[in-house]
């Protein structure tokens, strides 16, 4: 943890691809309703905690960072650097009136497939992201410390989630 990587081994555990991402993860999302692998990098410095990086599952390559910020949250191509889709995001103060970086972590993908939710820890929020595009759906808001969004059928079906 906190290498600033994915690691991508096969059945034998040999490493096949180890993809860069922003910072230090601690989860990775994903079903097969979405082309991609979610990364957060919650454990990373303050400059990237609020980014989950999409992994493209065929390729392995980075195909899309989602970031959100203070009051615009963006989906971005990570070589054109082209915002793909952006949003207005609620400013969350703190007890001295600062605005909160949202700290996004543990992708997880809903029952039904057409959505991925991300945790926005320091907010008090889940946000809803299209599974097969990572655009910006709306906001679960009111949560105390939001740490995982539990799909149990998810879990049920899909070994290892």
């Amino acid at each position: 943890m906190n290498l600033g990587q994915v690691t991508i081994w096969d059945d034998n555990f040999d490493v096949i691809r180890q993809i860069p991402i922003g910072g230090g993860g601690l989860f990775i999302g994903t079903s097969e309703h979405t082309p991609f692998l979610w990364a957060d990098n919650v454990l990373g410095g303050s400059d990237v905690w609020n980014q989950v990086h999409l992994i493209n599952k065929q390729t392995l390559e980075l195909d899309r960072i989602i970031t959100v910020g203070t009051t615009k949250g963006t989906v971005t191509d990570p070589v054109t650097h082209k915002v793909l889709y952006s949003w207005d995001v609620p400013t969350v103060k703190d007890d001295k009136g600062n605005a909160v970086t949202p700290r996004i972590l543990h992708a997880e993908p809903a029952n039904h497939g057409h959505w991925t939710m991300i945790s926005e820890w320091n907010a008090g929020r889940i946000g809803i992201y299209e599974a097969e595009t990572g655009k910006f759906v709306k906001y679960i808001t009111g949560l105390t410390t939001p740490t995982f969004t539990y799909s149990i059928e998810h879990r049920q079906t899909i070994p290892g989630a």
